[in-house]
């Protein structure tokens, strides 16, 4: 098990600001800054003590439908495998672009 910061948008976004594998460096963090969101208890499937960051890939609905980012739950060690997942630019300028894509996100992790 891990933790995150999560921040919120409204209405209903959630995204991951920090990860660390312990509570405390976190409550640091917010203590200095509480408005960057709560401490959550997270499975990232994956062991992150020992490395710097990972990746998310986090839905996004577009701006026009006033919906902001939100953390999809899909982590991933190295980049190139949650690009895969990322909605790509010309899917994003096409005319039958769906309301919902997918972009790639670094998480930090804090020691």
């Amino acid at each position: 098990m891990a933790y995150a910061i999560m921040g919120k948008y409204p209405p209903g976004g959630r995204y991951i600001v920090y990860a660390s594998s312990r509570k405390e460096p976190l409550q640091k963090i917010l203590d200095a800054d509480p408005g960057l969101g709560t401490i959550e208890e997270m499975d990232f499937g994956f062991d992150i003590s020992g490395i710097d960051q990972f990746y998310s890939v986090n839905l996004r609905i577009m701006p026009e439908y006033e919906q902001y980012s939100c953390d999809g739950g899909e982590y991933y060690l190295d980049y190139e495998t949650a690009a895969k997942r990322e909605t790509t630019p010309e899917e994003l300028t096409a005319p039958d672009t769906p309301p919902t894509v997918y972009e790639v996100v670094t998480i930090k992790v804090v020691k």
